[in-house]
């Protein structure tokens, strides 16, 4: 966990000293829309500028930090980078009686909405019977796979993480899905 997390930190410092992304249209999908490509991956180390993976998620993290405030998801694709969101933040709200908990979904980009819990970010499937989940040792992770789409999301508290952090956990869940999606056989995710 703490060489993906270092990891982030140097990917978010190079992001957050690349230029500007420009679009050529502001449609969704972003990332299929920027006009300057070849100026980020210039300003990018090698090993960034030539990983699709990594340039992929460096130009929609640019996206997210530009433009996520200005879009909103007309479906439950991202409309900055196009994949499903994999991660379920619940964040606490107090109340004069009681504490109201919001969940927000967030893509590996870091496109954030607000999201309704126990409905699949992929399908649309709703209900607690349409998933198995999973719960690590001390409860501060839980981990859905949809019954009906194989689509597999991490679910955890917000509480007072930074957005370097949950991006580092984000990461790291993401690793642990696919090793999930291999070794059951399940759908793979396209982002």
């Amino acid at each position: 966990m703490q060489s993906i997390y270092k990891y982030i930190i140097r990917l978010e410092e190079l992001i957050i000293s690349s230029p500007k992304p420009v679009l050529n249209r502001f449609e969704p999908p972003l990332i299929k829309n920027v006009e300057n490509i070849e100026e980020i991956k210039k300003a990018l180390p090698e090993d960034v500028a030539s990983d699709k993976a990594l340039l992929d998620y460096t130009l929609s993290r640019l996206l997210v930090n530009e433009f996520s405030q200005k879009i909103e998801a007309a479906n439950l694709s991202c409309p900055i980078c196009g994949n499903y969101p994999t991660l379920l933040l619940l964040d606490k709200k107090p109340t004069l009686s009681f504490e109201v908990v919001e969940a927000r979904s967030r893509c590996i980009c870091g496109y954030e909405r607000v999201h309704e819990r126990f409905m699949c970010p992929r399908c649309g499937s709703k209900g607690r019977e349409v998933f198995e989940s999973y719960v690590t040792r001390r409860g501060e992770v839980k981990v859905f796979r949809c019954k009906k789409c194989g689509h597999i999301f991490g679910e955890v508290d917000r509480d007072g993480l930074s957005d370097k952090e949950i991006q580092g956990l984000h990461f790291a869940l993401r690793l642990a899905f696919r090793d999930l999606e291999k070794s059951e056989g399940g759908v793979e995710n396209p982002d």
